[in-house]
């Protein structure tokens, strides 16, 4: 003898404890707008990741001709003659570097570097130092 339990359609239906249409909707939009947030945060971080490479890769290489004038200056007087301008150095040749001096022999003189790239726009780093020959 087994025991028959016998539900009504009607009784099974006001006890369903499912979501509604709109608790699932409201459930997409803020997954949603959760993950165009995360998005828009990587794409922040790459860019600026990608930026201060290159502002560190300027900045060494300002620092660089910097220290190769201070060396020569041990050795000789510094004069405009040591100005250069170099192009498509550093890092896939994205950099280009100008150096220049002015004052001279018994004066002080004025070394400065400047290091420029374009990324958004044209970037620059520039250092300046001032020496007594």
């Amino acid at each position: 003898m087994g025991l028959t339990v016998q539900r009504s359609q009607k009784q099974f239906c006001a006890n369903d404890s499912g979501f509604t249409f709109i608790e699932v909707l409201i459930a997409l939009v803020l997954l949603t707008v959760g993950v165009l947030g995360f998005t828009k945060l990587a794409l922040t971080t790459t860019a600026t990741n990608s930026y201060s490479k290159k502002l560190t890769s300027a900045v060494t290489l300002a620092e660089d001709a910097m220290e190769k004038l201070r060396r020569q200056a041990l050795s000789s007087t510094l004069t405009s003659a040591n100005d250069s301008t170099e192009t498509g150095i550093g890092d896939n040749g994205v950099f280009d570097r100008q150096t220049t001096v002015t004052g001279g022999l018994n004066q002080l003189t004025t070394l400065n570097v400047v290091v420029s790239w374009t990324e958004n726009g044209a970037k620059s780093v520039t250092l300046t130092n001032l020496l007594r020959q």
